[in-house]
């Protein structure tokens, strides 16, 4: 799992090489993701601990679309109604919790739902947390130009738009118009030269499409 990661950001990094403040931070991070893996080999080798490289954290218990199929709602996470949602924790808290983390040697921790994006007061105090990257999973619905200007201000922040391949697919599990707003969030963030990346459910329905390399030429 090091090692995908590993492999993830060196990709990055090649990928933002014509945009100097992105490749900057890609090669920060690059760095940083070196050290910290010495670092989990040597309280391994040490102490015996096992640190994992990633996280994936659910800091959402809400939701602003009903997707068919959602484990999150399946799941009893994301509630609409306030009087059955489970306590959450505060953003200090979260920030806390990867401050300790990065300390660890993790840098890397996936945020989920409910749509993390609904909570942006967590996003903004984990963003603080310097030493992370945190790739948010998202139906890029919310990005306008509030977040916009917070993604770049926060590259550690990185949106990744969930889709099902077509538009057709798409609508069928998130809603109406889904498609078209998450493919107008990809726009911008394009536009802006923010980094961002595409989440897909594969199907015995999409799977021929969404392996395709027509498919793939669209979202590079």
């Amino acid at each position: 799992m090091s090692g995908s990661i590993a492999r993830i950001m060196t990709k990055a990094y090649k990928n933002v090489l014509s945009n100097p403040r992105e490749a900057k931070f890609a090669f920060r991070m690059q760095q940083l993701f070196q050290k910290s893996e010495k670092r989990r080999r040597k309280v391994q080798e040490k102490d015996g601990i096992d640190i994992p490289p990633f996280l994936i954290s659910s800091i959402a218990t809400t939701c602003n679309l009903h997707c068919r199929g959602c484990y999150a709602r399946s799941n009893g996470i994301a509630e609409d109604k306030a009087d059955d949602r489970k306590p959450t924790l505060t953003p200090e808290q979260w920030r806390t919790i990867f401050t300790e983390a990065a300390s660890l040697g993790i840098n890397f921790s996936l945020l989920a739902g409910g749509e993390p994006m609904m909570r942006k007061d967590i996003l903004e105090a984990v963003a603080e947390v310097k030493d992370m990257i945190f790739p948010v999973f998202t139906n890029g619905t919310l990005i306008g130009p509030s977040y916009l200007e917070f993604l770049r201000d926060h590259l550690n922040i990185v949106p990744i738009i969930s889709i099902e391949g077509t538009a057709a697919g798409t609508d069928e599990r998130r809603g109406q118009g889904v498609y078209r707003r998450a493919m107008q969030s990809m726009q911008m963030l394009r536009e802006e030269d923010l980094f961002f990346g595409t989440s897909i459910t594969v199907t015995t329905e999409n799977y021929q499409l969404v392996t395709s390399p027509a498919f793939i030429d669209l979202l590079r």
